[in-house]
């Protein structure tokens, strides 16, 4: 069982900056602009200047989160090469355990897919949807599948999601042979282009303009670094509700499910889901840091309940199982989803709604369609 804080400890990360700003004394009540509280009990509701609290999450959340992605994926792509030079049973149980670590580290991005990660089109060669029939014939045919030639094939053949069909699907047990050299080539190009291309964005990030570029944005235009940020966070919300739990919890079988809500070869289609979502909760923050210490500088009330949102839905996704499938199988399972799903729901609608109102933020339709 994963500790249910995991996601909100990471957060902690962008404590120390946010809280350099200090503290005010404030009120419960955020119609008394006066800070008096009138009769109300006076708190003490931190704040943080808005560049500063993004700087912080810029430093301790965006670029991390890049750089593990980037870590994940070379290991990835390494363990990959080792299966193909020695295949085996244990090398191939690695591939598989480190593809899911790599899903866990891309899918945490996905929160705070912005800057260089839309520019660099980054999900085109990480989390874009994969297209099966067109693996197959891939995988059955004769044209190379070195680097260079998969870097122009299409982007449903690359990435993360492509390569779960051919690591985990039935024919894949070849890995373990050496007769599965063609497909474990391929993944071992999958992979490399994968973690080359989260390098270029990592890189962009660390000791390119990027950060500079996205902090110099501080109007209020969807371009600009707060819009961007919360946009991003919210679709990724909304993503792990609409695209994800709800139709989980509303069916009555696994069966019933369609095919895009069911799991992959991985069986990981709730592990992406929890990473997601924990991702969007470490932006969001608690207390000084993140969207919760922006929106307590307009309202007390909204920033805590922000937070409570996002640490309800964080407890209730860290309960999920990794497989769709384990919701239908037991009562746990069942209830693991529900519980979630209407968490995340209510963390969507605040933050599209009542977040977005208080900072002055239009939510848009979301850039990633085409992402699996």
């Amino acid at each position: 069982m994963r500790p249910v804080t995991s996601a909100r400890r990471a957060s902690a990360l962008v404590l120390p900056v946010a809280l350099a700003a200090g503290t005010v004394v404030g009120c419960s009540g955020d119609d008394d602009p006066s800070g008096t509280g009138g009769s109300q009990p006076a708190t003490t509701v931190p704040q943080a200047d808005t560049g500063e609290v993004l700087a912080a999450v810029v430093d301790g959340v965006i670029t991390p989160g890049y750089v593990r992605l980037t870590v994940s994926l070379r290991e990835w792509a390494d363990a990959l090469g080792a299966l193909c030079t020695n295949p085996g049973t244990d090398p191939l149980e690695r591939a598989r355990q480190l593809w899911r670590e790599s899903v866990t580290a891309y899918e945490s991005t996905v929160a705070y897919e912005v800057g260089p990660a839309m520019d660099l089109r980054l999900m085109s060669d990480v989390g874009f949807a994969p297209r099966v029939a067109s693996i197959d014939a891939l995988l059955a045919g004769v044209d190379p599948v070195d680097v260079a030639t998969i870097a122009d094939r299409g982007a449903n053949v690359r990435g993360l999601y492509a390569a779960e069909h051919a690591l985990f699907g039935e024919p894949a047990a070849e890995l373990a042979t050496p007769s599965g050299a063609r497909r474990c080539q391929y993944l071992a190009s999958v992979a490399t282009l994968s973690a080359e291309a989260a390098t270029a964005v990592s890189d962009a990030w660390a000791t390119g303009d990027a950060r500079a570029t996205f902090l110099g944005a501080t109007g209020s235009d969807p371009d600009d670094a707060l819009p961007q940020l919360l946009n991003s966070v919210t679709h990724a919300v909304q993503a792990v509700d609409e695209e994800g739990l709800r139709d989980v919890a509303a069916a009555e079988t696994y069966d019933a499910l369609p095919d895009g809500r069911r799991d992959g070869a991985g069986s990981f289609g709730l592990g992406r889901q929890r990473a997601r979502l924990q991702g969007a909760v470490v932006v969001i923050g608690s207390s000084a840091t993140g969207l919760v210490a922006v929106v307590a500088e307009r309202s007390s009330e909204t920033a805590e309940r922000l937070q409570q949102a996002a640490e309800a839905a964080d407890d209730a996704a860290d309960q999920l199982p990794d497989a769709v499938a384990a919701a239908f199988g037991s009562d746990d399972g069942a209830m693991a989803v529900d519980t979630a799903a209407d968490a995340v729901s209510a963390l969507k609608v605040l933050l599209a709604t009542e977040v977005a109102s208080q900072l002055g933020v239009t939510i848009t339709l979301s850039d990633s369609d085409g992402d699996s």
